[in-house]
């Protein structure tokens, strides 16, 4: 397959020189680290390829701006620049500024997550996921199935599973998706691209579920627990045990927890159901 590729339109202004090791060499400084990828010195890594962090270059309006903000300890006219900015893409009213995308996740994630929480991601950064369970939640991969197979050609091996996704929401209940994260590019899976599209669609789906509906289509050993208190509970009479019936049916007369029954558990059923319940 033929690959067009178009040059990059803008010029560069400043090299930095690297130093090009021998493969002997690189040998003895990776046994040095003890194969510790985090343990290697970035002078001595020719190509580094354990993250895509601070390796894109700055405009030449971002090295201008460098010199042309204040160096004030508050309201510097930089924190004024960013804050209307940001207000201008995502239309809210407050914006809290951080150093880094990890700083980010440390504020917000223990606010979405906590124990018996979940959340999914087309794949997550490490630290991203050391985030999520530092906050008590379970965080869990939902990339497409192209992106696990190196050899094969896609345009977006980056994207979310949108069917996986779905499946995740009524199997753990959607009060208990704390986040969906999306990861652009897909650093994890080595820098792939995600398609807007696909954004998108994780987008309608995560509302498409903003209610509290939990399904449940075979026993769990903690099923009291998961209940919870959602505002609906679908039983698939075909498939359910009468001993799940009757722990469901108890948790929803102690919390006055609507009760569905359909025989068939097709996604139509299911469909239908929900419309009928949750508009």
């Amino acid at each position: 397959m033929a690959i067009k590729y178009v040059p990059e339109p803008f010029r560069i202004k400043m090299v930095e020189p690297i130093k090009m090791l021998t493969r002997q060499e690189r040998e003895e400084k990776i046994k040095e680290a003890h194969y510790n990828m985090f343990g290697l010195k970035g002078e001595d890594c020719y190509i580094d390829l354990l993250t895509d962090s601070g390796t894109n270059a700055m405009s030449s309006f971002q090295w201008a701006g460098v010199m042309q903000g204040d160096e004030a300890y508050a309201g510097a006219s930089s924190y004024y620049r960013l804050r209307e900015a940001g207000q201008d893409i995502f239309g809210y009213q407050y914006i809290q500024p951080v150093h880094q995308g990890r700083a980010a996740e440390k504020v917000l994630f223990p606010v979405l997550l906590g124990p018996g929480k979940f959340a999914v991601s087309n794949m997550f950064f490490d630290t991203t996921r050391a985030h999520v369970e530092l906050a008590g939640a379970r965080a869990i991969d939902c990339v497409v199935e192209e992106a696990k197979n190196p050899a094969k050609r896609a345009p977006f091996k980056g994207n979310m599973d949108v069917k996986k996704l779905e499946e995740l929401i009524l199997e753990h209940g959607a009060e208990n998706i704390g986040l969906v994260v999306m990861t652009v590019t897909n650093n994890s899976a080595g820098g792939q691209p995600v398609s807007l599209e696909n954004m998108r669609q994780v987008s309608q789906i995560c509302k498409k579920y903003k209610c509290k509906a939990k399904v449940f289509t075979r026993m769990a050993g903690n099923l009291k627990t998961q209940i919870g208190q959602p505002d609906l509970i679908i039983l698939f009479t075909s498939t359910v045990a009468h001993k799940m019936v009757h722990c469901a049916l108890k948790e929803a007369e102690r919390y006055n927890i609507r009760v569905e029954r359909t025989h068939s558990a097709s996604a139509n059923a299911l469909e239908n159901v929900l419309v009928e319940c949750c508009g």
